[in-house]
């Protein structure tokens, strides 16, 4: 897992090189979650999560048909501490 730069993904992503084959972490705001969707895939990303940088929920609006990279949203009290726990959950629940 790679946090974008920017963080929010609002703008092109700086870091793409260390997206290649990574989850891009990004922060709410700035943008639609379809526009960091996009940029993180044309970055190379294999994922992406959102964290909900608010405290409060929210319903993420729009599509998108040529995002094929998985994308979910976590709570704002996630970290880039916590990648390594969501890595290995995910792993063990691989076929």
């Amino acid at each position: 897992m790679v946090r974008a730069e920017p963080p929010l993904g609002d703008a092109e992503l700086t870091n793409a090189a260390a997206l290649v084959g990574a989850v891009a972490v990004i922060g709410r705001g700035g943008c639609s979650l379809v526009g960091k969707a996009r940029r993180a895939q044309a970055a190379g990303a294999v994922g992406v999560i959102i964290v909900n940088t608010k405290d409060e929920p929210f319903a993420p609006r729009g599509a998108d048909d040529t995002i094929t990279i998985p994308v979910v949203c976590v709570a704002a009290s996630f970290t880039l501490a916590d990648a390594p726990a969501l890595q290995a959950a995910v792993a063990a629940r691989a076929p």
